[in-house]
């Protein structure tokens, strides 16, 4: 797994990188309208290819450390560790059919984009440039969670902390 925390930690270091070259762009575009009476119009095409890759990277990212936003009621009620666990597994398995059919779509969107050879309209770079972030977004999030299924699927049941004494983890660490 090694390998893979290399890769997670060179997309950490993109993400921010993207993160500040956003802030660094929507700074300069302001100042340049507000200030100089002008406008960078190649801003907006930069600031497109940068939003699409920062989105997508940090999607990437959230399937990675299962971060991503849930309402997830039904697994923090249930008590028994065997029953959480193939909650859990099916959930991921839901989740990693679901990723899976969008990838496949987005890399077959990016192929179509790739033989149009499009341009953005004043810096004339290829539009696959923002496009492939797509693809790439999906592809990661439905590697992950296929590995978070297949995970799941082989772990050992677990126990819930602090499921059987009604506290929760924050009430424990607090009485410890």
């Amino acid at each position: 797994m090694k390998g893979w925390k290399g890769v997670i930690s060179v997309l950490r270091i993109a993400e921010a990188l993207d993160v500040l070259l956003v802030v660094l762009l929507i700074f300069a575009n302001t100042v340049s309208r507000y200030v100089f009476k002008t406008s960078f119009v190649w801003i907006e095409e930069i600031l497109t290819i940068c939003a699409l890759w920062m989105y997508f990277i940090g999607a990437v990212l959230g399937a990675e450390e299962e971060s991503h936003i849930k309402g997830d009621l039904v697994s923090s009620s249930i008590r028994r560790p065997g029953v959480k666990k193939w909650f859990l597994a099916a959930v991921a398995l839901v989740t990693a059919v679901s990723a899976t059919f969008f990838a496949v779509w987005a890399v077959q969107y990016c192929a179509t984009q790739l033989k149009l050879h499009m341009l953005t309209a004043y810096l004339k770079l290829p539009k696959i440039t923002s496009q492939f972030a797509i693809g790439f977004g999906m592809v990661g999030m439905a590697f992950y969670w296929i590995y978070h299924f297949l995970r799941y699927l082989t772990a050992k049941p677990f126990e819930d902390k602090g499921a059987h004494d009604g506290k929760d983890g924050d009430e424990k660490e607090a009485e410890g």
